[in-house]
Protein backbone atom coordinates (compact mmCIF):
# COMPACT_ATOMS: atom_id res chain seq x y z
CA UNK A 1 0.00 0.00 0.00
CA UNK A 2 3.01 2.60 0.94
CA UNK A 3 4.50 1.66 -2.30
CA UNK A 4 1.31 2.32 -4.78
CA UNK A 5 0.84 5.48 -2.31
CA UNK A 6 4.24 6.46 -2.98
CA UNK A 7 4.02 5.56 -6.90
CA UNK A 8 0.82 8.08 -7.03
CA UNK A 9 2.91 10.99 -5.24
CA UNK A 10 5.64 10.63 -8.25
CA UNK A 11 3.58 9.75 -11.13
CA UNK A 12 1.36 13.52 -10.14
CA UNK A 13 4.83 15.18 -9.54
CA UNK A 14 6.45 13.45 -12.95
CA UNK A 15 2.96 14.78 -15.19
CA UNK A 16 4.12 15.99 -18.51
CA UNK A 17 7.35 16.53 -17.18
CA UNK A 18 9.88 13.70 -17.16
CA UNK A 19 11.60 11.66 -19.78
CA UNK A 20 11.08 8.75 -17.94
CA UNK A 21 10.09 7.49 -14.66
CA UNK A 22 9.69 4.19 -12.70
CA UNK A 23 10.75 1.93 -9.80
CA UNK A 24 14.33 1.08 -9.66
CA UNK A 25 13.87 -1.95 -7.18
CA UNK A 26 12.41 -2.31 -3.55
CA UNK A 27 11.06 0.61 -2.46
CA UNK A 28 13.12 2.93 -4.77
CA UNK A 29 12.06 5.27 -7.52
CA UNK A 30 14.03 7.01 -10.78
CA UNK A 31 12.73 10.17 -12.52
CA UNK A 32 15.02 11.29 -15.56
CA UNK A 33 14.48 15.20 -16.25
CA UNK A 34 16.80 16.46 -19.82
CA UNK A 35 16.56 20.12 -17.86
CA UNK A 36 16.64 21.99 -14.48
CA UNK A 37 13.48 23.28 -15.27
CA UNK A 38 11.14 20.10 -15.51
CA UNK A 39 12.93 18.95 -12.36
CA UNK A 40 12.43 22.32 -10.30
CA UNK A 41 9.06 22.09 -11.21
CA UNK A 42 8.59 18.18 -10.28
CA UNK A 43 10.34 19.00 -6.67
CA UNK A 44 7.10 21.43 -6.25
CA UNK A 45 5.19 19.21 -7.30
CA UNK A 46 6.39 16.59 -5.57
CA UNK A 47 6.50 18.62 -2.31
CA UNK A 48 2.54 19.41 -2.67
CA UNK A 49 1.61 16.41 -3.21
CA UNK A 50 3.32 14.11 -0.84
CA UNK A 51 1.82 16.83 1.80
CA UNK A 52 -1.52 16.57 1.13
CA UNK A 53 -0.99 12.81 0.91
CA UNK A 54 0.61 12.21 4.01
CA UNK A 55 -2.08 15.41 5.30
CA UNK A 56 -5.20 13.15 3.93
CA UNK A 57 -3.62 9.32 5.05
CA UNK A 58 -5.60 6.50 6.73
CA UNK A 59 -2.60 4.91 6.99
CA UNK A 60 -1.63 2.96 10.18
CA UNK A 61 1.93 4.55 9.98
CA UNK A 62 3.03 7.82 9.50
CA UNK A 63 3.79 8.64 5.43
CA UNK A 64 6.47 9.88 4.41
CA UNK A 65 9.06 10.09 1.24
CA UNK A 66 13.34 10.32 1.42
CA UNK A 67 14.33 12.12 -1.84
CA UNK A 68 17.32 12.69 -3.40
CA UNK A 69 18.33 14.39 -6.85
CA UNK A 70 21.49 14.60 -9.15
CA UNK A 71 21.96 16.47 -11.77
CA UNK A 72 24.18 15.06 -14.91
CA UNK A 73 26.05 18.57 -16.19
CA UNK A 74 26.31 18.36 -20.09
CA UNK A 75 30.29 18.70 -20.10
CA UNK A 76 30.90 15.94 -17.12
CA UNK A 77 31.76 12.49 -17.91
CA UNK A 78 30.42 10.94 -15.32
CA UNK A 79 28.07 7.64 -15.59
CA UNK A 80 24.61 7.53 -15.24
CA UNK A 81 25.89 4.69 -12.21
CA UNK A 82 27.53 7.52 -10.54
CA UNK A 83 25.03 10.35 -11.37
CA UNK A 84 22.26 7.71 -9.32
CA UNK A 85 24.63 7.09 -6.55
CA UNK A 86 25.19 11.10 -5.76
CA UNK A 87 21.21 10.81 -5.68
CA UNK A 88 20.98 8.11 -3.15
CA UNK A 89 23.42 9.80 -1.06
CA UNK A 90 21.44 12.60 -0.94
CA UNK A 91 18.57 10.47 0.09
CA UNK A 92 20.26 8.97 2.58
CA UNK A 93 21.66 12.55 4.47
CA UNK A 94 17.64 13.59 4.01
CA UNK A 95 16.95 10.78 5.44
CA UNK A 96 19.17 10.62 8.56
CA UNK A 97 18.49 14.76 8.59
CA UNK A 98 14.79 13.40 9.45
CA UNK A 99 15.53 10.93 11.38
CA UNK A 100 17.23 13.15 13.87
CA UNK A 101 14.78 16.17 13.97
CA UNK A 102 11.97 13.17 15.28
CA UNK A 103 11.19 13.77 18.85
CA UNK A 104 11.35 10.24 19.50
CA UNK A 105 13.98 9.32 17.66
CA UNK A 106 17.17 7.68 19.27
Amino acid sequence: MLIKKAASVIAYACEGNPDGFGRWGGDEFLVIFHNNGALADFRRRFREELKRQADESDLPVAFSISSGYAVHEPDSEDSIDMIISRADNEMYIQKAASHAARPDSI
